[in-house]
């Protein structure tokens, strides 16, 4: 059976301790999760809602994390028409220990 998949869309202002709830629920169900973060503010949130997902899940199953970095095109369409973006694309890994 093929794994569920969760796609997370991050940006700038999203909260951290919500991105890392939803990446450790998601974890604990199973699905493979992916962060998509376009801008720099979306990739640092991205990142601390992994740090602070690796501290949940660490303390309650002994799980670690793996990381697998790699870039999409987005299409923005917006009042001018549409716009590429390149995307960060976190792809979120159980290393069980």
């Amino acid at each position: 059976m093929t794994p569920r998949a969760a796609i997370l869309l991050v940006s700038g202002s999203t909260n951290v301790q919500s991105l890392a709830g939803a990446i450790a629920n998601g974890l604990y169900e199973d699905k493979r999760i992916f962060l998509r973060s376009v801008g720099a503010g979306a990739l640092n949130q991205s990142v601390k809602g992994l740090v602070k997902a690796r501290s949940f899940i660490s303390s309650t199953r002994g799980w670690d994390l793996r990381v697998v970095p790699s870039m999409e095109t987005v299409t923005f369409h917006n009042e001018s028409g549409p716009e590429d973006r390149s995307a960060i694309v976190l792809k979120v890994e159980v290393v069980e220990g």
